[in-house]
């Protein structure tokens, strides 16, 4: 090969570099076009299937565990026979108005949690039903909460769901909540070791929505994909000790959280003393506080601290202990003196 050959041929290979560079170029950034698309249609799905940040509860209901409160439940013979069995059930936890039924649910899942990291074919997902949130009353926003929560934590999303998204996206239509369990399902399935579903405050669900619910509950622990652990937390109501007759239940006892009410109790007297909220002349008094409320709260956390709001607004130690010797006895009788004062 002569030297014009040479330079030739380095010439040929200096264009074909370039053009191999060109096409990983533009591949490259044809990848990053689509992925840019994928993540923005999987972000549309997200926001279109259910915008509920249940998130956000939990957040702020965990804040209010009080350090070294609510050990008892998971400790309990029964919830670590729930929790460690290796089949589907149902575990119901009941206790009246004011007993931290919710920062339980929220210490439940924050213990279960630790199962999705060692197992990525577990998924845990929950709902928070409340009297001022709207999806206490359509069953539709249950399944479409359910389905956000785990394609979140899907790599990607089922091809059918998304076809079922695109459709109806396209259309602008809303499913109903039969389209919804079917793909509910669908995402479960991705899932194939276990799926823990909590939910709290089933009693605040409205009562001609609970049929439907309880339906859809029943549906997931006797589904054949994903071995369901279910946890359910509410007042103990006629319709909803019915529906789980024959399941496990932990009673929220007073017995079992007068101990957490009194550990809540001395930590909240010392940071509302802390912050000059709670303000004594004799300390000693800080003792009869906490011994009086402990004693009449009756496994009653709300109950106890709204006592302890009352307290605060008192001007003096002698109007604390007047105050004292005459505390509503329920939570019922509290809020009418709050009312009263209004």
């Amino acid at each position: 090969m002569n030297s014009a050959q040479a330079i030739q041929l380095g010439t040929l290979n200096d264009q074909f570099a370039a053009i191999r560079l060109g096409f990983n170029a533009s591949e490259t950034e044809r990848m990053r076009i689509q992925s840019n698309e994928q993540i923005s249609e999987r972000r549309q799905f997200l926001e279109w299937v259910s915008d509920i940040n249940y998130e956000e509860t939990f957040n702020e209901i965990i804040k209010k565990k009080h350090p070294g409160t609510g050990e008892w439940l998971l400790e309990h013979k029964i919830f670590r026979t729930w929790v460690e069995s290796s089949a589907a059930s149902l575990l119901w936890c009941h206790g009246k108005p004011g007993a931290g039924k919710s920062v339980l649910s929220s210490l439940v899942l924050d213990h279960v949690s630790s199962f999705e990291l060692n197992d990525p074919e577990t998924c845990v997902i929950f709902v928070y039903y409340g009297f001022q949130t709207p999806e206490r009353h359509p069953l539709v926003k249950l399944p479409g909460s359910f389905i956000r929560q785990l394609a979140s934590k899907l790599k990607e999303v089922p091809q059918d769901t998304l076809k079922f998204f695109q459709t109806y996206y396209r259309d602008a239509k809303t499913p109903d909540s039969d389209d919804l369990n079917v793909h509910f399902f669908e995402c479960l399935r991705q899932f194939p070791s276990q799926v823990i579903v909590v939910f709290d405050g089933l009693d605040e669900c409205e009562p001609g929505s609970r049929e439907e619910v309880f339906e859809f509950v029943a549906r997931l622990v006797n589904n054949q994909s994903t071995l369901a652990k279910i946890f359910v937390t509410s007042r103990r109501e006629e319709d909803i000790k019915d529906a789980f007759d024959g399941c496990p239940v932990v009673e929220i006892d007073s017995k079992l959280v007068n101990d957490d009410i009194r550990v809540f109790l001395q930590g909240d007297i010392e940071r509302r003393i802390g912050n000059k909220s709670l303000k004594l002349r004799n300390q000693d008094l800080k003792k009869t506080i906490l011994d009086v409320l402990s004693f009449k709260a009756n496994g009653m956390f709300l109950w106890a601290k709204l006592q302890l709001d009352w307290i605060c607004k008192q001007r003096g130690d002698s109007d604390i202990l007047g105050e004292l010797e005459s505390l509503p006895p329920d939570l019922y009788g509290t809020y009418d003196r709050i009312l009263q004062r209004i």
